[in-house]
């Protein structure tokens, strides 16, 4: 199946995929001239992205203590990078 990119309006500047490869198929000729970038879960500015979220959200709940924030927001940020793979 080939998609039909082409035929979006032109407005869409955005289309989401979970799929990380697609196989045989070349990137070019499946994205019909856009051209597509890759954003990965555990690139380093997503990663402070997170821990910048973790971080406000505890913050707000005031389940921890302050000087226990860093140390919950490294662990929460470690175990979302692992179960991100």
């Amino acid at each position: 199946m080939r998609p039909r990119f082409h035929t979006l309006p032109k407005f869409v500047k955005v289309v989401l995929t979970a799929r990380r490869q697609l196989g045989d198929v070349q990137t070019a000729e499946f994205f019909g001239g856009w051209d597509p970038k890759s954003i990965q879960p555990d690139d380093a500015e997503n990663m402070k992205d997170m821990s910048m979220l973790l971080e406000l959200r505890l913050k707000s709940s005031d389940l921890l203590p302050e000087v226990e924030l860093k140390a919950a927001v490294n662990i929460l940020a470690r175990k979302s990078k692992v179960l991100g793979s």
